[in-house]
């Protein structure tokens, strides 16, 4: 692979993972980390017994249980890491311009 090529892949893999965390696909995101926790816990299921309500505080139902997942972000806001690495990315002429040192913004600053 090619340096141009690694960088593009980057490129793309920060771009979809930004769109991951944003509003729009939320519900996708919580039944993607209640799948992960069935997995952990070694409970078999399918995909269509995920549900993710409109109403809330049910963010996910499984079958009798209701899940509310939070999202502990601390100081920060969720995808402000990838933000700075979508902008690293895209002006990074090599891989070593990329590299993957994440910079964590303080709202104290």
């Amino acid at each position: 692979m090619t340096d141009r090529e690694y960088l593009e892949k980057r490129r793309v893999h920060v771009a979809d993972t930004r769109t991951f965390l944003g509003n729009k696909m939320k519900p996708e995101r919580e039944r993607t980390v209640c799948r992960a926790f069935l997995r952990a816990i070694g409970v078999s299921f399918i995909d269509s017994e995920l549900h993710a309500p409109t109403v809330e505080p049910v963010d996910v139902e499984f079958r009798d249980a209701r899940f509310q997942v939070r999202d502990l972000l601390r100081d920060r806001k969720r995808g402000d890491d990838w933000k700075d690495r979508e902008t690293r990315y895209a002006e990074a002429q090599s891989p070593a311009d990329s590299s993957n040192r994440i910079r964590h913004r303080s709202r104290r600053a």
